[in-house]
């Protein structure tokens, strides 16, 4: 049992690791080749654009291979390919299923990993892993196929875990936002999470300031221009390029910075209203707030929606861990740092409407 206990931390610790290369959003997103000239829409009636220039990225996967190897991101469909293949070829340990939909109407895909011949998964401990639930950290959608992987080809062969997979239940989605994982992967455009229009800057409008590729490379990287009276960057001493800045007070600074792009809406700023901008990690129930409160003591928080669980990608996570009250691990790995939640994850520890269950913990 501490075997199995100690492959757990070692598994939690690897998808945290993993979480922390590169994106697109990094220098490595230069190596790129602008795709034919087709045009990626998104969904969603906005006061902006809602096509951009189709890019593919050449660290991206986009047609699935006869081997799963990780050197390269994979596209949605690549990974959707490879769960469907898994489940025709593991049809004792896996079941493939639709979750939830999102908001332009894409499947969210998830599976169930266990030994079916050694009971059901509802009477199993169970963990559940998500990945991908903000657009650009794609690293996490990786971990999830990646932990897949390991885990069906050493059933059998590893004692560890051929023993979690007859005693515990896996829950594993690869992809929590689909809309915003196929805009990064298939545009120059990125945002925090879906592609819901969304007044970010409290301007009464909706996704009008998207950021532009000027220079049609197929990435939106930073760009800098002096500006001595307002400005809040200087270069970085220890970069001898000159390239990384650094942040100061503003009139402190040589430059400003902002994403590639113009000022489209004319009140001074860059960039600040793109493509959705609703957060999927501030629209769940715990320490949820509005966008706006009327005591002006600032009681808010924006991207969070009309009302907790408003979006139906939060809301299929929600319902389906209070219907599974097996699962005891939650691992949301959308960050560097992933979160561990104790179920449910819809309130504190000890305001849930479960009992606590030791027995699970000495189990894991």
């Amino acid at each position: 049992m501490k075997k199995a206990f100690l492959l757990w931390g070692i598994i939690l610790i690897s998808l945290s690791l993993s979480a922390q290369t590169n994106t697109p959003g990094s220098a490595e997103a230069s190596k790129t080749k602008p795709a034919e000239k087709k045009n990626y829409t998104v969904s969603g009636t906005r006061h902006g654009v809602s096509y951009f220039p189709k890019t593919a990225f050449s660290f991206v996967q986009y047609t699935q291979g006869d081997v799963l190897t990780f050197d390269k991101y994979h596209s949605e469909e690549v990974m959707i390919s490879w769960l469907k293949k898994w489940a025709e070829q593991y049809p004792d340990l896996i079941d493939l299923y639709v979750i939830g939909e999102s908001f332009e109407g894409r499947p969210v895909y998830q599976i169930t990993l266990t030994n079916k011949k050694t009971g059901k998964d509802t009477d199993k401990p169970a963990a559940f892993f998500e990945g991908n639930r903000h657009s650009g950290e794609i690293t996490s959608a990786e971990s999830v196929m990646w932990l897949i992987k390991y885990l069906l080809e050493n059933y059998g062969k590893d004692a560890d875990i051929t023993h979690i997979i007859d005693t515990k239940a896996l829950y594993l989605k690869p992809v929590n936002n689909p809309d915003g994982q196929n805009m990064y992967l298939n545009t120059a455009q990125s945002n925090r999470s879906t592609v819901r229009p969304d007044d970010n800057d409290n301007d009464g409008l909706l996704d009008e300031d998207a950021p532009e590729d000027l220079d049609s490379n197929g990435v939106v990287l930073n760009m800098r221009w002096k500006d001595p009276l307002k400005g809040n960057w200087i270069p970085d001493s220890l970069d001898p390029t000159g390239r990384i800045m650094k942040r100061v007070p503003a009139g402190k600074g040589i430059y400003r910075v902002a994403s590639e792009g113009w000022d489209n809406d004319g009140d001074g700023r860059i960039n600040e209203d793109g493509i959705g901008g609703l957060d999927l990690h501030r629209n769940y129930p715990e320490n949820w707030r509005p966008k706006s409160e009327l005591t002006g003591r600032g009681f808010t928080q924006s991207g969070a929606g009309e009302f907790p669980l408003s979006e139906s990608e939060t809301r299929a996570v929600v319902l389906f861990l209070l219907a599974h009250p097996n699962i005891y691990v939650v691992n949301s790995m959308d960050t560097s740092v992933p979160m561990h939640l104790r179920p449910p994850s819809t309130s504190a520890s000890e305001d849930r409407m479960y009992p606590g269950r030791p027995k699970m913990v000495q189990d894991l």
